[in-house]
């Protein structure tokens, strides 16, 4: 491990022949608003999206939600006036059909709507208001009127509706609530988990489908109500009306990331609820790396399910829950399940752990491979802070359009304020260019990028851990560099314990806390990142994955550029020659070396960057063991045309106080700079 610091002095050339791998700051001012939809790109996307010009929508920075206009009835709703679309404020995928008011359980008894008012635009400072009026379908002399609030930093909506008896008699024990028609949505509910069938009575109710879920309560206590394969019919308390009186009722419906927990830790809040935390991983037991996409079910002392929670990329998750005793129980595919009990005190956190062995039968679901965002990237990140330009470089149709991005950290969501986007025929990418905003913490972000229009809109891509964002770039710093990390194990594919070892992930592990500690700028990491390029498919050994997988453990960016273990093939190994190469386009940039565009005319992945005064150069390393495209890459790196793009970036930037040039190996000394 070798470490730098940098003046700002004469331009220095550093040759590193073998290379290797946050602060808060002012809050953000959050928005909300009402507004009447006018053009299609306010709409929400998604099978069961079914806003359209006309109506109306309700949206902060962490959600957006259409109320439907009055003439616009869907589904079972006998009017407008309702929800119909809800959606994160960035993806804006829909998986909702329609959601309305109910009466006395006597479907379809609803409130039919005829007039509908922004109350408040949100542009003063308080909630965001649309309000309905109109009467009880059954009964002309119960008037109903509904107001639909959203605060600026609220990932719910608060939804009150006042019942006015205009006419008759006392209405006794009248019980309210409200329908779902639920869509692509799967239902869950407390004590019953993902079987929600008949009646029931639970204190929420959710519905989840892929990354967004919605989640419902009461302010009253528990709520019941019938439920079919793909609706609910519930109430929240009941009411009673004497003539010429009225009551009123409210609750809150949620929209929350993809899992249950997400909307339970909103509801949780909302209703003022005594609660603690836990938060854990989920690891394989075998080779001790994270599981993604793990199910945790939390079943409380009495052996009733709660609430399910679902682990991110790094298999972690966390959720909310009542203080007590708890019993979580891990599942994953091609896993064997595992358990553990913890206890959990009102307003403490509480940790677990879990780890599932394998089943030994199948092979791991491949890593997060590249479709739109081409740069930045787990692999090779932007160090950015408040006030500049991020330039996003992505892969999709010349004709998209509407696109977005943004960061994300945890739950936060951070929208980017694109200023330009421009296709570039040479080189067949986009670049999108936007201006970071303050943030709240200093940290590793995730990038979020989408497009709502376009022959494959709507389009949704991500990258963990791909952009830095800094309060001020040092003068004076250092990084750390290590390399010949032969992830996940020195041993080649045939020789004896190959299928098992995984000491080089240990290790690596355990350099990644150190590194944690000294805290750098970010790390040099100059391969050979696995052992044997060639081996993602091949037997299910999956090495690109599990090294993606690693470097989304790491606190600091990593750049990483390749070796001749990852890219040079090896004749004695099975798969195609080009397999390792064509892999680590896959996984770590770019499809288009494969047949490069005339703005982008080179077959190598190079690339540099700036940190304060230093000029860095990337430059990808090997032998050619297999000999693949002989004619484009030789018997080894540093090619003429490599070359050439290592002359015209050194051209290009001529003013760095010093300049980094970190690659792998020179194996033939073709270097001579």
């Amino acid at each position: 491990m070798l470490r730098y610091r940098f003046p700002v002095q004469e331009l220095v050339w550093l040759l590193v022949a073998a290379c290797w791998f946050c602060c808060v700051g002012d809050a953000r001012a959050e928005t909300v608003s009402a507004t009447q939809i006018s053009s299609p790109e306010q709409l929400l996307s998604g099978s069961y999206a079914d806003g359209q010009v006309g109506d109306y929508l309700l949206q902060n920075d962490r959600i957006a939600v259409v109320i439907s206009a009055i003439g616009h009835a869907h589904y079972y709703a006998e009017s407008g006036g309702n929800i119909i679309d809800a959606g994160s404020a960035i993806q804006r995928i829909d998986a909702l059909a329609v959601f309305y008011t109910y009466f006395d359980d006597e479907w379809p008894r609803q409130a039919v709507y005829t007039t509908l008012a922004i109350v408040d635009d949100g542009s003063g400072g308080g909630p965001a208001i649309v309000r309905v009026s109109g009467v009880d379908s059954y009964d002309p002399s119960l008037a109903v009127a509904t107001e639909y609030s959203l605060a600026a930093d609220a990932a719910h909506v608060v939804i009150t509706s006042t019942l006015t008896r205009t006419g008759g008699g006392t209405l006794h024990q009248f019980e309210v609530g409200d329908a779902f028609a639920w869509g692509t949505c799967n239902t869950f509910a407390p004590g019953y988990g993902f079987q929600v069938d008949g009646t029931t009575n639970q204190p929420w109710l959710a519905g989840t489908a892929g990354g967004v879920s919605y989640g419902y309560a009461g302010v009253y206590g528990d709520c019941w109500g019938p439920h079919g394969g793909s609706w609910s019919d519930v109430n929240v308390t009941t009411v009673t009306i004497p003539a010429g009186g009225s009551a009123d009722y409210q609750r809150f419906l949620t929209v929350a990331g993809g899992d249950v927990a997400a909307v339970a830790s909103v509801l949780h809040e909302a209703l003022g609820m005594a609660v603690g935390w836990a938060a854990g991983e989920v690891i394989d037991a075998d080779t001790l790396e994270p599981l993604p996409g793990a199910s945790i079910l939390a079943f409380d002392a009495a052996d009733n399910v709660y609430v399910n929670l679902v682990t991110d990329a790094l298999g972690q998750a966390s959720c909310s829950v009542p203080p007590g005793d708890w019993r979580l129980r891990a599942s994953a595919p091609l896993h064997l399940a595992d358990e553990v009990w913890i206890t959990v005190s009102e307003g403490d956190s509480t940790t677990f752990a879990l780890a599932l062995p394998g089943d030994g039968m199948t092979i791991p679901a491949i890593g997060d491979t590249l479709t739109v965002i081409q740069r930045p990237l787990l692999n090779i990140p932007a160090i950015v802070t408040p006030g500049d330009t991020l330039v996003i470089e992505c892969a999709a149709d010349p004709a998209t359009s509407g696109w977005s991005a943004a960061l994300g950290f945890g739950d936060l969501v951070l929208p980017l304020s694109l200023v330009d986007t421009a296709y570039d025929p040479a080189a067949a990418w986009w670049r999108l260019s936007a201006v970071l905003p303050t943030v709240p913490v200093y940290e590793l972000y995730n990038l979020q990028v989408a497009a709502s229009g376009g022959p494959d809109a709507p389009l949704f891509d991500a990258t963990r851990n791909a952009v830095r964002v800094i309060g001020e770039r040092r003068q004076d710093f250092y990084f750390v560099h290590f390399t010949d990390t032969h992830l996940p194990t020195k041993l080649y594919v045939d020789q004896p314990g190959a299928d098992t070892d995984t000491s080089e992930v240990v290790d690596m592990r355990e350099v990644l806390a150190d590194v944690a500690v000294i805290n750098p700028e970010f790390i040099l990491l100059t391969g050979d990142f696995v052992n044997e390029g060639e081996l993602e498919d091949y037997l299910g050994r999956r090495v690109y994955t599990r090294g993606q997988r690693l470097l989304t453990e790491s606190a600091v960016p990593v750049y990483l550029i390749a070796g001749n273990h990852d890219i040079g093939g090896w004749i004695d190994t099975p798969p195609p020659d080009g397999t390792a190469r064509r892999d680590w386009w896959r996984f770590f940039g770019w499809s288009r070396l494969d047949n490069p565009p005339p703005g982008a005319p080179w077959r190598t992945q190079n690339y540099s960057f700036d940190y304060g005064p230093v000029h860095f150069i990337a430059l990808e390393s090997y032998d050619n063991y297999d000999l693949w495209r002989e004619e484009f890459y030789g018997a080894e790196s540093f090619t003429a045309p490599q070359l050439q793009w290592l002359a015209d970036d050194l051209a290009v930037n001529p003013g760095a106080a010093a300049t980094v040039l970190f690659y792998h190996f020179d194996f033939q000394n073709e270097l001579n700079l």
